[in-house]
């Protein structure tokens, strides 16, 4: 990097900024880790929670990606001029990561932009991950930052599937789970990322816990939906056998999506989304509604959240948690598996749908 682009990095601490950057905190010289790589500034910094910009910040994928590696690219629109004393500062959950970033990004100036290229970041699902971009023109301006933020998604939406990055899926399996959950008026998209995180779309998956299929269900979860699919095949005993006896039989065929509901890939999408209406039922009672509705954030998202984690830890251990820790439940440590479930299914909900569309037909 010449030294021209690495004005654009100056390493100096920004005591001199008119938007208030707080020092809270001392850390000792092993910091901790990022996406970016270890941590090695000793200082944090509160960001202000509100963004501040009258220029136009571009992300590229535009939130955060939780379930593969991905190139981030920022481009900064200034219309007032980039000039030799203008700044691009990142961090991670308060860390100036600046200075290391200057090894392993592509930075490109023009008079009236700013691209910035950071290759193969991975966003571990299970932290907290504030990542914020500050610009500054020159000394004399106010600094300007935007907030990367977390995908999102919830069941009102209806969203088509456009990628299944890093999944090749079957066109036949896609359409299913589309299919079924437009007419159970579910959001598509977020059952297929159900579907991606519980079994990788593998039709005839079973895990160590006896969970089968495409949509994972188990004995226990099958019995909460029994009186709504007593004419569906199942195999006799299947639930009382172990996770190895099910794989030999599935592999031999003995076991098969005419005799076992939960390999049909239509029936088991069917039955997952026929549960998680039993969860949201749980959830639509007025006093789990005003639980949910005292923790901070946006309410569909945190309802969404909610059922989600249910579906994978129950819903009684899920409102137990909620009820003890508040808006940060999901990131204690008897959330331990649903604190990454959670943000991988919305990450592959949202990335997977790249854009919402109001669904019109049955692809």
């Amino acid at each position: 990097m010449n030294r021209s682009s690495q004005k654009w990095f100056t390493i100096n601490i920004m005591l001199n900024l008119v938007i208030p950057l707080f020092l809270i905190t001392l850390i000792g010289c092993a910091g901790p880790t990022s996406p970016f790589g270890a941590v090695n500034s000793q200082i944090k910094y509160e960001i202000p929670s509100k963004e501040n910009q009258d220029i136009l910040f571009t992300m590229s994928p535009d939130r955060q990606v939780f379930h593969q590696a991905s190139d981030i690219h920022l481009k900064i629109d200034e219309p007032s001029g980039v000039t030799s004393g203008s700044e691009l500062r990142v961090f991670y959950n308060g860390y100036d990561l600046t200075p290391k970033l200057i090894r392993h990004s592509k930075l490109i100036k023009t008079s009236d932009k700013i691209e910035l290229t950071l290759k193969k970041i991975r966003i571990p699902a299970g932290k907290k991950n504030k990542i914020h971009f500050l610009y500054k023109r020159d000394e004399f301006s106010k600094p300007k930052w935007t907030a990367y933020k977390p995908p999102l998604c919830d069941f009102t939406d209806t969203r088509w599937v456009q990628d299944t990055s890093p999944f090749e899926v079957d066109d036949h399996i896609l359409r299913t789970i589309q299919k079924v959950a437009v007419e159970e008026k579910i959001n598509p998209a977020l059952i297929t990322g159900l579907v991606a995180q519980e079994s990788s779309f593998n039709p005839r998956s079973v895990s160590i816990k006896r969970a089968i299929g495409l949509s994972q269900m188990t004995g226990i979860a099958e019995k909460e939906i029994e009186p709504e699919i007593t004419s569906w095949p199942q195999y006799p005993h299947i639930n009382s056998m172990s996770a190895q006896t099910i794989r030999s039989l599935i592999k031999q065929t003995i076991i098969n999506p005419n005799n076992e509901w939960r390999l049909n890939p239509e029936l088991s999408v069917r039955g997952g989304i026929r549960y998680l209406k039993k969860v949201m039922v749980f959830w639509n009672k007025k006093d789990q509604q005003k639980l949910l509705k005292s923790l901070t954030g946006d309410y569909k998202q945190t309802y969404t959240n909610a059922v989600i984690a249910s579906y994978n830890a129950g819903s009684t251990r899920v409102r137990r948690a909620i009820a003890e820790y508040g808006s940060d439940w999901i990131h204690k440590t008897q959330m331990r598996e649903p604190k990454t479930y959670v943000p991988l299914i919305m990450s592959y909900c949202y990335h997977f749908s790249n854009s919402s569309q109001e669904v019109t037909d049955a692809r």
